[in-house]
């Protein structure tokens, strides 16, 4: 599980490894923008955000797989939020 922090949930490297063909996507992603030069701060929030995705992910839909995710399991964050 997750550690948490002060008021605001703060994932850290002991979070949710979610071993998925979307770790695969997210990575080229991450290598592009690295590429493109974004400052670390930057590249950092993106890893941060990909974190809560998984971890979203874990709990909203553990057995989804990564050609079953569709527009409406991201739109139903309203609706779990």
């Amino acid at each position: 599980m997750t550690q948490s922090t002060a008021t605001r949930e703060r994932l850290t490297s002991t979070a949710v490894t979610l071993h998925h063909p979307l770790d695969y996507y997210f990575n080229v992603f991450l290598r592009a923008k690295e590429t493109e030069g974004l400052k670390p701060r930057t590249l950092n929030d993106h890893k941060s955000h990909y974190r809560y995705l998984q971890r979203w992910l874990m709990e909203q839909y553990p057995t989804l797989k990564l050609d079953e995710l569709t527009a409406d399991n991201v739109a139903s964050t309203s609706n779990t939020c």
